[in-house]
């Protein structure tokens, strides 16, 4: 019997305007879940069809029998907006944290190379002030 899920999946992603994996997180799944749904690849457990059917208040039936993007349209609810953008800037805040921690690992290794090339060029001195003793 003929089943909508890769369809229907694959109007989401689209509908939502995320990536496969980006789609794939907001129901906790690994990368490449979400392609290899849609490529029929694999089937998504039944507790993935109930969250993504929750998410986006579709039935299940539905789901899995018809073909969504032929109901009739309604767009994206406030609620769903408002996830959206919170996911969105969850994931900024998370990248802004991430590069600030990298800025500052910068500063710290080029602190550490700074003080590392004083030691060695005091450490030259010292040689060179032993040559000339001797």
């Amino acid at each position: 019997m003929k089943n909508f899920i890769s369809i229907n999946i694959s109007y989401l992603v689209n509908k939502t305007r995320l990536s496969k994996d980006e789609f794939g997180e907001m129901f906790n799944l690994g990368k490449g879940s979400i392609g290899n749904y849609i490529l029929e690849k694999a089937i998504p457990k039944l507790e993935t069809i109930q969250k993504i059917c929750s998410h986006f208040e579709i039935s299940i039936d539905d789901f899995v029998n018809k073909d969504i993007s032929n109901l009739p349209k309604k767009s994206l609810n406030e609620e769903e907006q408002e996830k959206r953008n919170e996911y969105i800037e969850r994931n900024y805040r998370l990248l802004k944290e991430q590069s600030d921690l990298q800025e500052e690992i910068i500063v710290m290794l080029k602190d550490k190379l700074q003080f590392t090339e004083e030691k060695l060029k005091q450490c030259e001195q010292d040689k060179n002030i032993s040559k000339v003793i001797k």
